[in-house]
């Protein structure tokens, strides 16, 4: 029991290793320059809302700009429509840019004149995840808005060593080896629940056996004859 125990801890230490090797080549990776394209290439649209045009004509218009600026967001689609699919009811749909809550740290920075357009949604508030509650605020902005729809460009690409890739792959390969294909765990077959429910429905299979088996003697009426045997 000793040296399975010990030869076990053996191939978790070499996976631990393997592990933070794998992280520091793919941060490595992650963290390689940026090169600039000779010619921009066309990548799809992004959407954002904007102000409308007689809103920014208004003595007031920086603060609905403020406000816009706190919580407004993009999207990217290849559609320069933003059609998308429903797979749900099987029709087509539009997306728009969302408008993001600010928490109260960021509604607090913001001037006295932005903060009328906003108010505080408490349905959002709630965060059970954490165990606390925090504010948060919701913009009241919109037909103010209208959806500005502009080409994407990338202008950059990343460095590619191919080193690193190589080393990627073969610490990657080690670490399925010696897991069995399972290197970073997590998977059902790996956890001590699945493992327990596996030998509980093991163990009520060969109780169902010896079940059978008595039923077949003459003189046993109920479960606790059985149980006398």
């Amino acid at each position: 029991m000793g040296k399975k125990r010990n030869k076990y801890f053996l191939k978790e230490k070499q996976l631990i290793k393997l592990q933070n090797a794998y992280n520091e080549i793919w941060n490595s990776i992650r963290n390689q320059g940026l090169v600039e394209l000779d010619k921009p290439i066309h990548h799809g649209y992004n959407a954002e809302w904007v102000l409308r045009e007689d809103i920014l004509r208004r003595d007031d218009a920086e603060f609905f700009q403020e406000a816009l600026n706190a919580c407004k967001g993009k999207i990217w689609s290849r559609n320069p429509e933003f059609k998308y699919k429903n797979t749900k009811t099987k029709q087509w749909e539009y997306m728009k840019p969302k408008m993001f809550h600010i928490n109260k740290e960021k509604y607090d920075s913001l001037s006295p004149q932005t903060k009328k357009f906003f108010y505080e949604d408490l349905f959002h508030n709630k965060n059970w995840k954490h165990g606390y509650r925090d504010k948060w605020y919701k913009c009241t902005l919109s037909y103010e808005l209208v959806m500005k729809i502009t080409k994407h460009y990338i202008t950059h690409r990343q460095e590619h060593d191919n080193i690193l890739y190589q080393m990627k792959a073969e610490v990657d390969k080690l670490m399925n080896i010696i897991s069995q294909h399972n290197p970073w765990g997590g998977h059902y077959y790996n956890d001590k629940w699945y493992h327990k429910m596996l030998y509980r429905k093991e163990k009520l299979a060969e109780e169902r056996k010896i079940v059978d088996v008595k039923k077949t003697y003459n003189g046993i009426n109920n479960k606790r004859d059985l149980l006398d045997l």
